[in-house]
């Protein structure tokens, strides 16, 4: 169940941390930050 969900939250930074180089750049360097 762990790496499981691991790989859940893994996937959703992953897609996170795209989106938000695509809308915003700086979104980014934000949420490397937090």
């Amino acid at each position: 169940m762990d790496d499981n969900d691991n790989a859940c939250n893994l996937n959703e930074l992953v897609i996170r941390t795209f989106f938000a180089s695509k809308l915003a750049p700086t979104a980014s360097k934000a949420a490397h930050e937090i």
